[in-house]
């Protein structure tokens, strides 16, 4: 997917990125947070590896986590998380 960005809005974020060993990274969310996988959707880097994008989320607790997972490093990073969420159904889907 191709995004057209014009130059003049687009800037680098140092953001508060937290990576390891899959294994690890993702049983702690599993332990840690109770949060389950609820979406998850393949692609590629720049470099042809590949990247399962993936969000985690505790109904209960309310935490969630978005995390990026490199299979070949076999290394996972928590890009985002939070502790409050609200759901929202997607135009013409029915409950």
């Amino acid at each position: 997917m191709n995004f057209l960005l014009v130059a003049a809005t687009v800037f680098e974020l140092q953001l508060p990125i937290i990576c390891g060993p899959s294994e690890n990274m993702l049983e702690g969310l599993r332990t840690e947070y109770q949060e389950q996988i609820v979406f998850m959707s393949p692609s590629e880097n720049e470099i042809g590896e590949d990247l399962t994008h993936s969000f985690w989320m505790n109904p209960q607790t309310q935490t969630w986590s978005f995390v990026v997972t490199n299979k070949q490093k076999e290394t996972s990073c928590v890009i985002a998380s939070g502790d409050k969420f609200q759901l929202f159904q997607p135009q013409g889907t029915q409950t």
